[in-house]
């Protein structure tokens, strides 16, 4: 499970805490997008995230899977979602010490930056801010 949820973090760009809390009442599958409450979203507003082919695969596979009435997307135990060390120890069983979780959502941002020619603090985070986010 910690595999299928850092595929889905890395083709979403989402942060790791937005992929443990997905739940099914998120995804529209027809549509194809991922609609993130503002509760959950780290800057207080809601996010909708266009799925692409892969991420799309993911989740109906997952789907077809799921149990009667479970909430969360990436859950070990169909009640809970996976805790927020599981991609993190996903990475090490992978022997991938250098690399982080996080570094993926990172190296996406200052690509699109470079690729665009944006400034620092474009392409996420608050407006005055770096753009870590």
């Amino acid at each position: 499970m910690a595999a299928r949820a850092l595929e889905f973090t890395i083709l979403t760009v989402a942060r790791s805490g937005e992929t443990f809390g997905a739940t099914w009442k998120e995804i529209d599958f027809k549509g194809k997008l991922w609609n993130v409450p503002k509760e959950r979203m780290k800057a207080g507003a809601p996010h909708t995230v266009p799925l692409s082919i892969e991420a799309l695969a993911i989740l109906e596979a997952l789907h077809e899977q799921r149990q009667d009435g479970q909430e969360f997307i990436f859950t070990p135990d169909g009640e809970n979602p996976l805790s927020n060390m599981a991609m993190m120890m996903l990475l090490r069983r992978m022997k991938q010490t250098e690399i982080t979780v996080h570094g993926f959502r990172s190296g996406f941002r200052d690509l699109v930056r470079r690729r665009h020619k944006l400034p620092a603090g474009s392409c996420g985070g608050r407006p005055g801010s770096q753009g870590r986010g």
